[in-house]
């Protein structure tokens, strides 16, 4: 008798709202994740787009064996665990994962959700996924991180009236609250005129380490600030600050040789240079840093990237191979001035550059430039606009 009167209360309640309101029911989808039926909002719930479920990216974070992170400034969300990554890209409409391999699916935004397609996240994951319809309510979004021990009949059977419950909390909260006339309005917040966006700097230091490679780390471990290392050379030798780089939270590509005869000697020189690495640190990088990327041909691009491998390049070069500490500094001052767009500094492991450094650091802590630290998510900068 309770149930059949809170039935005929959501009926009325569900009668009584506008046009629009009334039609919610068959555009309900429920979310379950390991059997726990989620509450609804118009921020959970999930969306339908070209035939495929969406749902908002936070949902992810509910899903234990994955992490989740969404990036502002890059507009990219990325889901990854130990093994596996995909990166929704949303400033340039394209997925991909850690493998390069590219997805026809991309992430959505609507009324400023960011939505990823839940299918392909389980696909790629190993999660079990199910998209059941639940009459009179819509459907549910059946997730679950480990096999499943309910069919999805019994799972519908057992949490109906779950459903029910959120069903009603849901459309109870899409009823108007009544105005009060006597209330008066707040005046609107004067406008403020929005501050320019900072541009991101990366520094990216490349070829062979140094004896002066302890004097960047100690002036990075001082401001608080990571960098990207692309090496080259024999790494056996300097085992100990390739420990204190990994360690210290910066980044380890490789350095593409500038000479190679084609795509497969290349390939071989930076698989060579992986395993050389990988037995010094127990972990392969993905970032090769790539000088002239621009000259690649398409074929040879799809081979890199083919291979696991994303290519970086600079687009800010202050010829610290060939200036003094002085202007090395002066020329990152100078040119970031006119960058509207995420620069990518080119340094050296040598002493121009490790004397520039502590300037470098302190005149972007000044400004309106943030240090971001090149990462594998992260969509690379190179001259062949190559971004996968």
């Amino acid at each position: 008798m309770k149930r059949a009167a809170a039935l005929l209360l959501v009926c009325l309640i569900f009668i009584s709202l506008p046009g629009s309101l009334a039609a919610v029911a068959p555009t309900v989808i429920f979310t379950a994740i390991n059997d726990a039926v989620q509450s609804l909002s118009a921020d959970t719930m999930p969306v339908r787009v070209g035939g495929q479920v969406y749902v908002p990216y936070t949902t992810l974070s509910r899903l234990s064996p994955i992490s989740v992170y969404y990036n502002v400034r890059e507009q990219r969300v990325l889901v990854y665990n130990f093994d596996y990554t995909l990166n929704f890209d949303l400033a340039n409409s394209i997925t991909y994962d850690e493998s390069g391999v590219v997805y026809s699916y991309n992430a959505v935004r609507r009324s400023g959700t960011i939505f990823v397609p839940i299918s392909l996240v389980c696909q790629k994951f190993g999660f079990s996924y199910s998209h059941i319809t639940v009459p009179p309510y819509g459907s549910v979004i059946r997730i679950n991180t480990e096999a499943p021990i309910l069919t999805d009949s019994e799972f519908v059977d057992r949490y109906l009236s779950r459903m029910e419950q959120v069903y009603d909390t849901y459309v109870e909260s899409l009823a108007p609250e009544p105005s009060d006339p006597d209330t008066p309005e707040e005046p609107a917040e004067p406008s403020q005129q929005d501050e320019p966006e900072p541009v991101a700097v990366s520094l990216a230091f490349e070829g062979p380490l140094t004896a002066e490679t302890e004097s960047i780390l100690d002036s990075l471990e001082n401001a608080g600030e990571q960098a990207a290392f692309f090496i080259s050379g024999d790494v056996n030798e300097w085992r100990s600050t390739l420990r204190r780089i990994l360690g210290e939270g910066h980044t380890i590509g490789l350095y593409a040789p500038g000479e190679y005869a084609s795509v497969d000697e290349l390939l071989s020189a930076l698989r060579a240079q992986n395993d050389a690495l990988c037995e010094v640190l127990h972990t392969r990088a993905r970032l090769v840093w790539m000088p002239g990327s621009r000259s690649l041909t398409q074929e040879q691009r799809d081979a890199l990237i083919g291979a696991g491998y994303r290519l970086w390049e600079d687009n800010l070069d202050p010829r610290a191979d060939e200036r003094s500490a002085y202007s090395v500094r002066a020329n990152v001052r100078t040119i970031l001035q006119s960058m509207e767009r995420n620069a990518v500094v080119r340094l050296l492991s040598n002493e121009a550059s490790a004397e520039a450094l502590p300037g470098i650091l302190s005149d972007l802590s000044r400004t309106r430039h943030d240090i971001q630290v090149i990462r594998e998510w992260h969509t690379p900068v190179n001259s062949a606009q190559e971004m996968r």
